[in-house]
């Protein structure tokens, strides 16, 4: 129902999500020759957090980057961000993750809901 209000541009669909990156390898398993070890370099690094909104009918995406620990407080002001550039009724898809079912984030939603 959404998609297809969506697709027929009566509303911008957008789903949201935050993702970190770093230098710090992750290898949890891997298959190699018998008496052979992997190993990768490790360097040590902050994580450069990602939070974004992606339209995948207009193939545009929203984000913005932080080096600080993505929580509830960062989420909200991303979407405060992002509600300043919306023209018309939007609906945002969140997945179940701690910071977008906290009480703080629940409490949010009304507000953003009064700006469509």
């Amino acid at each position: 129902m959404l998609e297809a209000k969506a697709f027929t541009g009566e509303i911008n669909l957008e789903y949201f999500d935050e993702s970190g990156f770093n230098l710090n390898p992750n290898l949890p398993y891997a298959w190699n020759p018998i008496g052979e070890t992997l190993s990768i370099p490790s360097k040590m690094s902050k994580s450069l957090n990602v939070l974004g909104f992606f339209n995948k009918n207009k193939s545009t995406l929203f984000a913005s980057t932080t080096y600080d620990k993505v929580d509830t407080e960062v989420v909200i002001g991303h979407f405060n961000l992002f509600v300043d550039e919306i023209s018309k009724p939007t609906v945002a898809v969140v997945d179940n993750a701690s910071i977008h079912t906290s009480k703080k984030f629940q409490e949010m939603i009304p507000k953003l809901e009064k700006k469509d």
